[in-house]
């Protein structure tokens, strides 16, 4: 495969790759995203030193279904200076938004888009740290919530496989959901590295870069699905490795910037 060198496919996409042009199943690559997706819809460069409430939720409004017994997200989690957001994870005690005697141990954060995409080209330049177990994840979800879909623009797990990026889509319905999981792998570790991801979503074709290079595309059962995008690091367990070693805390995860076109 000509990727110079930056990614390397596994699982089920290299038989897309074999498969290509075979089948409307098989692997979609193109070299650039559609055309269409020209105009400038969504913007944060995080160039204040406040979260902008226009732009983002930070309510929580997903519920307790994506936390473990570790954690809530909390406010206090995120911070704006230097030019970028900061998410981090923290041995400091967090509250129930719903119950304030419910207190956890560990605090992490969230944040949404206030507004829905239901198609477009999403890009996200971060740095990620490692440690402590974490998750990190970019990642589409329906609002009000459902699921499935889901679509992981990115997700790692850095604790378990320092050079690896999980892509997913998660489409069908709850009782019955299909999922087509795959990973790239890069040739050296994320921690603390800069890496931009984008997402090409037009109809039901979907496309992944990192560094502005294709790694992936398929087609989907998602099409024409108001969704939020959501940034944010938590544990879960035990997919994302064992309990938080707490001497590795503080960890941040750190957005330079948001752009969506349409």
């Amino acid at each position: 495969m000509a990727r110079r060198g930056l990614v390397r496919l596994l699982g089920s996409v290299v038989l897309g790759w074999l498969l290509l042009g075979c089948s409307a199943n098989s692997l979609l690559l193109t070299a650039d995203p559609p055309l269409s997706h020209t105009t400038l819809v969504f913007e944060d460069e995080f160039d204040g030193d406040t979260l902008d409430a226009e732009k983002w939720d930070s309510t929580w409004w997903v519920g307790p279904i994506f936390h473990s017994d570790l954690a809530w997200f909390s406010d206090d989690a995120l911070s704006v200076s230097g030019g970028t957001l900061k998410i981090t994870a923290s041995e400091r005690p967090s509250v129930n938004q719903w119950d304030p005697e419910d207190v956890r141990q560990l605090s992490t954060g969230q944040v949404s888009s206030v507004e829905l995409f239901e198609r477009g080209t999403f890009e996200i330049r971060m740095r990620h740290q490692a440690g402590a177990n974490l998750v990190q994840a970019l990642w589409l979800l329906p609002y009000p919530y459902a699921w499935p879909p889901e679509i992981d623009i990115m997700e790692t797990r850095l604790s378990v496989d320092p050079k690896t990026v999980y892509l997913h889509v998660h489409a069908g319905t709850e009782e019955n959901p299909t999922s087509e999981p795959t990973y790239i792998e890069l040739p050296e570790s994320l921690d603390g590295e800069w890496h931009v991801y984008r997402l090409v979503w037009e109809g039901a074709v979907i496309a992944w870069y990192i560094d502005k290079e294709l790694v992936r595309s398929q087609v989907t059962e998602v099409s024409g699905v108001p969704m939020r995008l959501l940034l944010d690091q938590t544990w879960i367990l035990p997919w994302s490795g064992g309990r938080p070693i707490l001497e590795e805390l503080p960890v941040v995860m750190e957005i330079d910037y948001v752009r969506i076109w349409q």
